[in-house]
C-alpha cells in the first residue's frame, strides 16, 4: 500500500484507493488509519441504499473517484 494514494473521506469514515485497477474501499479507524482487513472492491458492495436514498451520496462518491484518478 505504500505506493498508493488513499483518499480518506471523513464524512463517511471510509478510505478509497485504486488497487489492481479496481476502486477499493475500507472503513477508517477513529485515528484515521485504514482497516485494510475490511477492504472491498466497490463492485462488490452489496448495500447501495445510501445512494438510492440521496443523490448527494452518489455525487460524493464520484468526486472521490475523480480525485483518485487524478493521482493514479
Amino acid at each position: 500500500m505504500t505506493d498508493k494514494y488513499i483518499y480518506r473521506d471523513d464524512k463517511t469514515g471510509t478510505a478509497y484507493w485504486i488497487e489492481d485497477n479496481q476502486f477499493m474501499s475500507a472503513p477508517l479507524f477513529k485515528d484515521g488509519r485504514v482497516d485494510h482487513d475490511m477492504k472491498i472492491a466497490l463492485s462488490d458492495w452489496e448495500n447501495m441504499e445510501p445512494f438510492w436514498e440521496s443523490s448527494v451520496n452518489f455525487k460524493n462518491l464520484i468526486l472521490v473517484l475523480e480525485k483518485l484518478l487524478e493521482r493514479h
